[in-house]
């Protein structure tokens, strides 16, 4: 294994990690119902809150299932894209460090 194709898959694995402790917020008990729609400040994320009557799991599995797509998309690009696949796993990446930051707040 090359090491560019290591680094592609650090890269993936930091964004597994913050999208899958961010919705790790949404599961665990550390906030009620109304704290988590008190605390959510993505419209979309409240809006599916909204669309599941006040609940938390139709949001979080519609997360995991668009971070499953994600990634998979990522691995994909890599392969056959393989020009174009920095220029987005970068950012993600560095979006995915700065919201695993603001959750620390």
């Amino acid at each position: 294994m090359d090491n560019k194709l290591k680094l592609y898959i650090l890269l993936c694995l930091i964004i597994a990690f913050v999208t899958f402790y961010d919705a790790s917020w949404i599961i665990t008990p550390r906030l009620d119902d109304k704290g988590l729609y008190e605390a959510e400040i993505n419209p979309i994320g409240l809006w599916l809150i909204d669309l599941d009557g006040g609940g938390r799991m139709l949001f979080f599995k519609c997360k995991i299932i668009g971070s499953c797509i994600a990634l998979t998309c990522l691995g994909l690009l890599y392969y056959y894209k393989y020009k174009h696949c920095w220029a987005v796993v970068i950012p993600m990446t560095i979006f995915q460090i700065l919201l695993f930051f603001f959750l620390q707040l």
